[in-house]
């Protein structure tokens, strides 16, 4: 009779907690209250910060009636336009039409302690489209960025709002009838939800009045100034030339004499010579006129490939930076030419901030001027996040892959730029940039690579054993060379190249007395592949490093790529 008893009871118990029944929750349920403090994980002088109902990793610090975010917090989850510059101590914010300057000896907006920087809720209230919420007790902060949809429900009766979804965790809030909610997340009894009184916790879904639920836009509060770019309406097709000095410039009808389709030139004109910002200048008007009248734009190239300056120590101070930036104009303008071409490849995790800075500063005078802004970047399958290449994106009318240097001077051998490396290149790229922004970069040059084993290396010669090689120790150098140098190589060597599916190439080695080269072929049927590749991912167009090594060949073939975008 005792067993029986005990069955029913222990069912009818079974089955008021499946039911949710009222009688079961006020005889289980707590009533216990959270540690607010705790709970929210703040100290005196803190307050919790929460963005778009995630509570963040870092704290804001309230000083008086002011509340105050570190500027790391808001770069990361509200917005990277706010750039502090540390040796013109000048706080900054940049949009697509204005440099805007804020000082930290003004504690309405801005607080320097230590090394770290915050910005209080106002400054962000001034520049972001944002809806900002404060409570107390314990201090915390609500930020809801504009344009994001929300689900708000009323509550159907006197509830309470709970650390997690059950019984016996604690209590947040008390929520009372008719106050509104909004719901983040629903199981199938609780709901995660947001009080009027800023908490975020559970709540039983049965207290929800499901048929009254609405979607609602957080309002925009404020205009945004909007990032135009530039776009042509026909496919890009950029050479780069290289040059050392003036004599350059008068290359330019022999090097473009036999080439088809190419519409824009861009000559490294501008290179960077001290960390001042000054550069070398090899710019021609008459040069600008000749390629006008042979349908090129000229975007003018720069470079930071000198050892006697840092990039870093350039791009990382605001006077530096805008002097450098007028002047680029200034001379861009003065010839004629069509847009600026940034070629930095000396770019660190720490000075990444800088560049991306200098480059919204730039953006902001191109649009003005009506110039057309490039920015090159490595293959993006190296990952160098310092680049960000989807704020590339935003600021930059064009940005462009340079996919090639997959094995480079110094590297182990290998291709310049195999299928795989260019097509994996353009599907990483368009995860942060859009197509029509993007150009893909071509090698007109091959490696050769020679290998020597150690017995026959001169003595001081740094040795290699990387089993890369069928030697095991030996020496490795490399040399760029034209498509017309590569071919006569081949052939004065009396060897047969052998086509390599897998990576769209032909494929040599010569044999030397003591040693041997080994050579991945640029040619027509390489570029053929790739301009192949690349016309499947719809991108805005091609450019090719250098004029100067190519051949007659690829032209038809570039001018037939060119023909089906």
């Amino acid at each position: 009779m005792r067993t029986g008893l005990k069955t029913i009871l222990l069912l009818l118990v079974s089955m008021l907690i499946l039911s949710g029944c009222s009688v079961y929750e006020s005889v289980i349920a707590t009533d216990e209250k959270a540690d607010l403090n705790e709970f929210f994980g703040v100290s005196d002088g803190e307050a919790a910060v929460f963005v778009d109902d995630e509570q963040c990793e870092d704290y804001a610090v309230v000083r008086g009636e002011t509340y105050y975010l570190p500027m790391d917090l808001v770069r990361s989850e509200l917005d990277k336009r706010f750039y502090w510059d540390g040796l013109d101590d000048r706080l900054l914010f940049t949009d697509a039409e204005k440099i805007h300057e804020e000082s930290v000896s003004d504690s309405s907006m801005a607080l320097m302690e230590g090394d770290q920087v915050y910005l209080s809720t106002a400054c962000l209230e001034k520049y972001l489209d944002i809806q900002i919420s404060v409570y107390q007790e314990p201090d915390r902060i609500f930020i809801d960025k504009a344009g994001q949809e929300i689900q708000q429900v009323s509550v159907a009766e006197d509830t309470q709002v709970r650390v997690l979804g059950g019984f016996k965790s604690a209590v947040l809030t008390e929520v009372l009838p008719d106050s509104r909610v909004r719901v983040l997340t629903e199981h199938s009894k609780w709901a995660k939800v947001r009080t009027e009184d800023g908490f975020v916790g559970y709540m039983l879904m049965k207290y929800l009045n499901q048929d009254e639920k609405e979607t609602v836009e957080i309002e925009s509060v404020k205009e945004e100034p909007e990032y135009t770019s530039i776009r042509r309406d026909e496919p890009i097709c950029l050479a780069w030339h290289d040059m050392e000095n003036s004599s350059g410039n008068r290359q330019l009808d022999a090097l473009t004499a036999d080439t088809q389709g190419i519409n824009v030139i861009s000559p490294a004109w501008f290179a960077l010579t001290d960390n001042e910002g000054s550069y070398r200048n090899l710019a021609s008007a008459d040069y600008v006129r000749k390629a006008h009248e042979k349908g090129m734009e000229v975007w003018v190239l720069i470079d930071d490939f000198n050892e006697n300056m840092s990039i870093g120590q350039v791009l990382g101070k605001n006077s530096v930076r805008q002097k450098l930036v007028d002047r680029m104009i200034s001379d861009v303008k003065e010839v004629n030419a069509d847009g600026i071409n940034v070629d930095f490849e000396y770019i660190t995790d720490s000075c990444g901030v800088d560049f991306i800075q200098f480059l919204r500063e730039l953006s902001i005078r191109c649009r003005e001027e009506g110039l057309v802004l490039s920015v090159d970047n490595a293959n993006p399958t190296f990952v160098k996040y310092c680049y960000d290449m989807a704020e590339q994106g935003r600021l930059a009318d064009y940005v462009i892959l340079m996919g090639y240097d997959e094995h480079w001077q110094g590297s182990e051998a290998g291709s310049v730029a195999s299928l795989p490396y260019v097509e994996n290149g353009i599907k990483a790229a368009l995860e942060m940039v859009p197509a029509e922004k993007i150009i893909s970069g071509l090698p007109f040059y091959t490696r050769v690579w020679t290998e020597i084993p150690e017995q026959y290396v001169a003595s001081g010669a740094e040795i290699r054993q990387d089993g890369n090689s069928e030697y095991e120790r030996y020496s490795l150098d490399s040399v760029a060379v034209s498509m017309d140098e590569v071919d006569k190589l081949v052939k004065k060597a009396g060897v047969s190249p052998e086509w390599d599916e897998s990576i769209g190439q032909y494929y040599v080695e010569i044999p030397l007395e003591h040693g041997k080269q080994r050579i991945w072929i640029e040619d027509v049927r390489s570029l053929e592949a790739k301009l192949d590749v690349v016309s499947g991912y719809s991108v805005a167009g091609v450019a090719f490093w250098r004029i100067g090594m190519d051949n007659d060949e690829v032209w038809d073939s570039i001018s037939a790529y060119l023909k089906k975008q």
